[in-house]
């Protein structure tokens, strides 16, 4: 399906991504793996595989582990998904990789939207939805745990 994510209408990014990538219990229990692409973004035929696979990498981790409730298991799921699927992005350089480890590392616990959103999403979806920015890079946690995963293959 496309999802509006243009000129701030009524379909918010980062909320939106965070559902779609770990709150599907209704659709998964109706046998549907949904595929955003973003009307935002633009797509090679390589691009639409590489979300379409770690869509169906991500209900398989939640039939093999369950739901991912904290933000450590977010990250292991959304990592394993992602290297499944051949994801090229998001990449962070070494030193901006190291940091966002260092600064997500005692939050991997954490439950609430707000810290999961900051630490995946970076201080730009936190400054967008007001929720405490972290010092984080866009999309940082998710490049980290692309990167965690990798390392673990």
């Amino acid at each position: 399906m496309v999802s509006d994510d243009l000129k701030g209408g009524w379909t918010n990014r980062y909320t939106s991504e965070l559902g779609y990538r770990f709150e599907q219990k209704a659709m998964y229990r109706r046998g549907w793996v949904p595929a955003i692409l973003w009307t935002a973004d633009t797509y090679t035929a390589a691009l639409v595989r590489e979300e379409v696979l770690a869509c169906i990498y991500r209900a398989a981790w939640v039939q093999i582990h369950g739901y991912a409730r904290t933000l450590g298991e977010m990250l292991a799921q959304d990592g394993w998904a992602a290297t499944r699927a051949g994801a090229a992005a998001p990449v962070l350089d070494d030193e901006d990789l190291a940091y966002t480890r260092d600064v997500i590392a005692p939050l991997r616990e954490r439950t609430d939207r707000a810290t999961i959103t900051a630490a995946l999403f970076g201080d730009p979806a936190a400054r967008e939805l007001g929720y405490p920015p972290l010092g984080l890079s866009p999309r940082a946690g998710l490049a980290l745990a692309r990167d965690e995963a990798r390392a673990r293959v």
